[in-house]
């Protein structure tokens, strides 16, 4: 981000030296739709937040590397349809609360369709409100112990105009998250226990 506040954009050839790619790269990643950028003056500039969104929604290896860990495998395969279904058709953003709660956030990103407008932010960094702006929000951590820095982080948000805000975690102690895998686990362990002791 530049000193004014605004996104600092870089040219074609600068996101082509970034990548080692050559410039041609650049503009078929922007006319297949892959890249975002804004034309001026017959020229391509395109925010770091936009790259780095391309980047990360290239999934070969960032995915095989999360599926190797057993936690992030596990979270991401008992809340991916939930938080599909939460985000729809709407754009949305996925938050990481640092440092635990980031890998969780990546190995969730990571797995949504390539085709849906969802940013990534890691509140460990410097990001513009824009970005959650009329959005759905999901914010993503490891686990939740009393839900006070949750609240915090929602108060905040509700006040940029987001449309919706869920939580997701691992661990869920406090009963306060939307999206949960030990709670979900230890649901669905009860009534695997009740069905097994219920007699007709």
């Amino acid at each position: 981000m530049n000193n004014n506040g605004t996104l600092r954009e870089l040219t074609v050839i600068q996101v082509a030296d970034r990548l080692g790619v050559h410039s041609e790269t650049v503009k078929r990643w922007h006319r297949d739709g892959k890249l975002k950028a804004k034309n001026k003056d017959g020229k391509l500039y395109i925010t770091e937040y936009d790259l780095r969104n391309f980047l990360m929604k290239r999934k070969d290896t960032p995915e095989k590397i999360f599926q190797l860990f057993i936690p992030f495998r596990e979270f991401k395969e008992k809340v991916i349809k939930l938080v599909e279904d939460f985000f729809g058709e709407d754009p949305g953003c996925v938050i990481a609360l640092p440092p635990s709660g980031t890998p969780y956030a990546l190995s969730l990103y990571f797995s949504l369709p390539i085709n849906k407008d969802i940013n990534f932010i890691s509140l460990s960094e410097t990001w513009d409100p824009i970005l959650v702006e009329n959005r759905k929000v999901l914010i993503v951590d490891d686990s939740i112990r009393t839900g006070g820095s949750i609240n915090i982080i929602k108060e905040f948000l509700t006040s940029l105009k987001v449309k919706e805000i869920k939580v997701a975690v691992y661990d869920d102690f406090a009963g306060y998250a939307d999206f949960s895998v030990r709670r979900q686990c230890y649901q669905e362990y009860l009534k695997s226990i009740k069905s097994f002791f219920k007699y007709d």
